[in-house]
């Protein structure tokens, strides 16, 4: 295996980081759906969640608080998932509304949520992954 060299930081801008962090979730997607593409992960994800005009990731993770704490054996495995994905959302429309800073504090969530993601598969899947890959696998 050939080593895997970190971008430059001067290379890891904000919209860099907004395609990373989708593309590892994209990557965590199709490893748990294996049938299913980059066309799957965008059509049956980020569209949905997209269309949501006011989505939050706060506000996503104070529900996926209650459903915990009304059932500690419910399924949330994909919580972190599209917690992260909302995030980016925010990011994303926080960069199209020129307000940087806003975007710079919910990519930091999303990046956050997006490393519990790759966490939950392992180390060694985090490692394939690479945290920064681009872009995702069909």
């Amino acid at each position: 295996m050939s080593e895997y060299q970190r971008p430059k930081r001067t290379e890891l801008t904000l919209e860099r980081f907004v395609d990373i962090t989708l593309s590892n979730l994209c990557l965590f997607y199709i490893q748990e759906n294996p049938k299913e593409t980059k066309g799957d992960f965008e059509e049956k994800c980020m569209k949905p969640l997209w269309n949501v005009g006011d989505i939050s990731g706060d506000n996503f993770l104070e529900f996926t608080k209650k459903i915990q704490q009304e059932d500690n054996k419910a399924n949330l495995k994909y919580g972190p998932f599209y917690l992260s994905m909302a995030y980016c959302i925010q990011t994303k429309r926080e960069l199209d509304s020129a307000n940087r800073e806003c975007a710079w504090s919910y990519m930091a969530d999303a990046r956050y949520w997006c490393g519990v993601v790759l966490a939950s598969k392992g180390i060694e899947v985090a490692r394939i992954n690479r945290l920064y890959a681009v872009p995702c696998g069909t």
